[in-house]
């Protein structure tokens, strides 16, 4: 961009009652005078003008206000973005972007409108990309992952005595008995087997898209310890686990990586009657470091967040056969994440604190034969209550902050998959693979393998 310095204006300021603000004055002639940038004339303090080229002459109109003031911008945006251009100026009077600074200075001195829209679709285009790629979505990754861990616990807990019922040669039973004596050594294996102390490790990972374009792989980790204790009206189970989850987000010219450490508790009771009330509760910590481009530089930041996941099921089953059950459920969810405000050079960001209320429908259908159980489980929930999708942030240097909608999906279905193999009468192998998708394109799955010792 050329910039043209002329030092006469004392002479004009001086005068200034003798300025037509209406007439153009030709500064240069040629035979010809083209480019790509319009060239500016820019006067010493107190005398303002703007230049155009026609027919090969640059010409320059003389103003009563500076064309650089918010006033005059805002009138050369035709008002569009106007808090958006207040948050641009501030950040530049302050000291920040020369670039930036010169490329509103080009605009502003050649009244260029088309410029000064670019660069305000530019800069907002910029921010809202990092607002939407810095948000919650790797908790939210993190917790479905857990919760699907435990119901897949759950689940093989479940399978567990079907199992040993349905093979029950593996157990020490004395065959040439009554078949009374038969059933109760099965029924005496059974609660051997429960009263064992169960501790799993599980291994799995995972793939999220999103329906901008960015999407998160995942790695993670869990260990946990649960029991099973008989009731006079049915059993329950209850148990706990522990994780660690390493995350990679990647949206357009962003990218996070994050760490994850996951605790959670799950109890499960099912009564005599077919009854059974199911609760996951899995709490996250996260640590996020992000890099990503704004105003033509590169950005880092960090910051840390925290998730809750309350996952409350209601199922009640039916026997199709001695092997197969059926069982339709309700699921109620409550979820909460928080994740602290970050600056970097040229961003900030406000905190992020969004509780939602969601409802679900769906239906398990689970099968087991002499070595293997599986369980498919259908669910569609809605989220019914979310108290903010907006996003606050701004140029670094700007002086307040700008609300962005982020629009999420309301409607979610899932579909798992769980099953396993029982190698021998302590261990056991178990798979599950998960799925999830929502009405704006957005999609993603998890899968897994875990192993259980009972001593």
């Amino acid at each position: 961009m050329l910039k043209i310095k002329l030092n006469f204006s004392d002479v004009l300021k001086a005068n200034t009652d003798k300025i037509d603000f209406e007439k153009n004055y030709e500064i240069i002639t040629a035979t010809t005078l083209t480019g790509t940038k319009t060239p500016y004339v820019e006067f010493s303090s107190g005398v303002f003008a703007t230049s155009t080229i026609e027919n090969n002459k640059l010409i320059v109109k003389f103003q009563k206000e500076d064309p650089k003031s918010q006033k005059a911008l805002e009138n050369l945006s035709n008002n569009q973005s106007n808090e958006l251009l207040a948050a641009i100026l501030a950040h530049t009077a302050n000291g920040a972007s020369p670039e930036l600074v010169a490329q509103i200075e080009h605009a502003a001195y050649t009244k260029d409108a088309n410029a000064l829209s670019k660069i305000l679709e530019k800069t907002e285009n910029e921010l809202k990309n990092i607002g939407e790629n810095s948000g919650v979505n790797i908790a939210s990754g993190v917790l479905f992952s857990s919760n699907l861990a435990m119901n897949s616990r759950l689940a093989h807990i479940k399978f567990s005595p079907k199992l040993t019922t349905q093979n029950a040669f593996k157990y020490a039973l004395a065959s040439g008995n009554s078949s009374q004596d038969d059933l109760k050594n099965v029924l005496e294996a059974i609660q051997n087997d429960r009263a064992k102390n169960s501790f799993w490790y599980n291994f799995g990972g995972g793939y999220f898209k999103e329906n901008s374009g960015a999407d998160m792989k995942f790695y993670g980790t869990n260990i946990g310890y649960d029991k099973t204790a008989d009731l006079a009206s049915g059993s329950v189970i209850y148990g706990v686990m522990a994780g660690f989850t390493s995350a990679k987000h990647d949206g357009k010219n962003y990218q996070d990586r994050s760490k994850a450490y996951n605790i959670g508790i799950y109890a499960d009771y099912e009564g005599a009657s077919g009854h059974e009330f199911q609760s996951n509760l899995n709490l996250a910590y996260i640590k996020s470091e992000k890099d990503f481009t704004l105003l033509n530089r590169a950005e880092n930041g960090k910051n840390n967040g925290f998730g809750a996941l309350l996952s409350t099921y209601y199922k009640h089953r039916f026997d199709v056969s001695d092997k197969a059950s059926l069982k339709p459920l309700v699921l109620f969810e409550i979820d909460y994440t928080k994740m602290d405000g970050f600056k970097t050079q040229n961003y900030k960001q406000d905190k992020l604190n969004e509780f939602g209320v969601s409802a679900g429908l769906g239906a398990e259908y689970s099968v087991v034969s002499q070595t293997q159980a599986h369980t498919i489980q259908a669910v569609v929930k809605k989220q019914i209550h979310r108290s903010n999708d907006d996003v606050k942030l701004n140029l670094s240097r700007a002086n307040n902050y700008l609300e962005y909608d982020i629009k999420k999906s309301r409607i979610k279905y899932e579909l798992n998959y769980i099953g396993e193999t029982k190698l021998n009468e302590n261990f056991t192998i178990q798979y599950n693979l998960g799925g999830v998708s929502d009405f704006k394109g957005g999609y993603g799955g998890r899968a897994g393998i875990k192993l259980e010792y009972k001593f």
